[in-house]
């Protein structure tokens, strides 16, 4: 008798994620006026995306919320720091959080066990790191018109900083684009073990949340290591599969690297370093003006 895997459920809910609304998104592109064919990720476009993920031909971005995933790790010894910022999160008290007043948007922040750090390893249980993305699930749990991702797990970037590498350099050696999601497909669940084995609860969540959202129609801004581990680990799996994501802002030009290769580009231009969560917080309001150009 078989035992049927814990992540092959996480392979199921890939293979079915619905697809955006392109009737929708072909109106809304020539609804806005741009003096010349403009690249896909170009800003005349943002009104068509968020069109089609929200299955809206007149998007909106009333609500929007941004979640937060802190973690730790074990070979990082600020763990008290951590449970600063939780604190004065609360109270409002850190950057991400006096953007979203600013701009009247959900700041939610999550805890995922940071007294106990995560210990990178391949002993980690497969069914552990699929309860992990399954708690990232939450993070949609508002709903709204889009959803923010960030993460802050000092200790980690390295972790996905090589992972990241580690996935697109494999795939740009076999020409990979798209995988078949199905129980036998070994590549799957080769990206999904690098995932369990090479970094933490934090990348595990943000995969999580990017399905989720899929199936409640919300486009996705991310930012952060965390987040382009967990772009990296879907697009292998599924290239289509983090369409109704972008990439909010970067850090550094290492991070800029990285979206390259992924086939995206950061909404803020400039570097963004003023904490977790504030790039995602910026590109909201770089999106919201380009939705009064809808004619």
């Amino acid at each position: 008798m078989s035992t049927r895997r814990p992540f092959a459920d996480l392979v199921d809910l890939l293979d079915q994620m619905p697809a955006g609304d392109p009737i929708t998104s072909m109106r809304l592109s020539t609804m806005v006026s741009v003096a010349d064919a403009a690249p896909r990720d170009d800003m005349a476009h943002m009104p068509a995306w968020l069109g089609a993920w929200q299955r809206n031909s007149a998007p909106k971005l009333a609500e929007s919320h941004i979640c937060l995933f802190v973690s730790s790790y074990a070979d990082y010894s600020g763990t008290e720091s951590l449970v600063g910022f939780i604190e004065n999160a609360g109270k409002g008290q850190v950057p991400v959080g006096r953007l979203c007043k600013e701009r009247g948007v959900g700041f939610r922040l999550l805890e995922m066990a940071v007294e106990l750090p995560h210990v990178v390893s391949n002993n980690w249980p497969e069914k552990d790191c699929m309860a992990a993305t399954a708690f990232g699930m939450e993070a949609t749990a508002a709903g709204g018109d889009i959803l923010g991702l960030a993460a802050l797990a000092p200790g980690g970037d390295e972790h996905c900083q090589s992972l990241c590498h580690s996935i697109l350099d494999s795939l740009i050696q076999i020409n990979q684009t798209t995988i078949v999601n199905s129980e036998s497909n070994t590549f799957a669940f080769d990206i999904l073990n690098l995932m369990k084995n090479r970094v933490g609860r934090e990348v595990a969540a943000l995969v999580g949340a990017m399905i989720a959202a899929r199936s409640r129609s919300l486009p996705v801004l991310v930012e952060s290591w965390p987040g382009l581990a967990a772009l990296s680990i879907l697009s292998a799996i599924d290239r289509s599969s983090t369409d109704h994501v972008k990439v909010a802002s970067v850090e550094n030009d290492a991070q800029a690297a990285i979206v390259r290769l992924l086939g995206m580009q950061p909404i803020v231009g400039p570097a963004v370093n003023l904490g977790a969560g504030c790039g995602v917080a910026l590109a909201l309001s770089t999106i919201a003006p380009m939705l009064n150009l809808v004619d």
